[in-house]
């Protein structure tokens, strides 16, 4: 009994740091993203898919990732001159120092919680855009880190679905 009462508060000291340190990133952060990406006009004007291109791990990985200068560049030639068009001049750019986007995340997930992109999208069938609700609306890139979910909406979410509510389904 004093082993499980032991292993019971290593979680709760875990789990709570862990939260303290995710909630102290959240909304603070300030970010600028390399390139002005706007998720509108490509999920509404491009009717792109999420993980057709973009975020293509989402279908395999724990993290869905973030798109090389080559995602980008299947559809934004890298080499035509658009002085109209600054953002695809930076892209231009990367590509011609041979560089990746330096994307900075900002969708992030309790360090406490163990989230894999794949059984959401994948086994769960969940579109991105229910947790990811301020993305698919955005015409500039999100300028703060936060939490994508709040873990009521998580446990609402696997109540709806019948998933596992077990607290160790997703604390580790």
């Amino acid at each position: 009994m004093k082993k499980v009462a032991g292993m019971l508060m290593t979680v709760i000291a875990v789990g709570g740091g862990a939260l303290l340190w995710a909630r102290s990133k959240t909304g603070s952060a300030s970010v600028t993203q390399p390139i002005a990406f706007n998720h509108r006009v490509h999920i509404t004007k491009a009717a792109l898919d999420c993980t057709t291109l973009c975020h293509s791990s989402a279908l395999t990985e724990i993290y869905a990732g973030l798109p090389s200068k080559h995602v980008c560049y299947q559809c934004h030639d890298p080499d035509m001159e658009t002085p109209d068009k600054p953002e695809q001049t930076k892209l231009a750019a990367y590509v011609d120092r041979d560089e990746d986007i330096p994307w900075e995340r900002v969708a992030i997930t309790a360090a406490d919680v163990f989230f894999t992109h794949r059984t959401h999208v994948v086994v769960a069938k969940i579109e991105c855009r229910e947790c990811h609700r301020q993305e698919a609306a955005a015409e500039q890139p999100l300028s703060r880190v936060s939490l994508v979910m709040q873990m009521e909406d998580c446990v609402d979410c696997h109540k709806r679905r019948g998933a596992d509510s077990d607290c160790l389904a997703c604390h580790r």
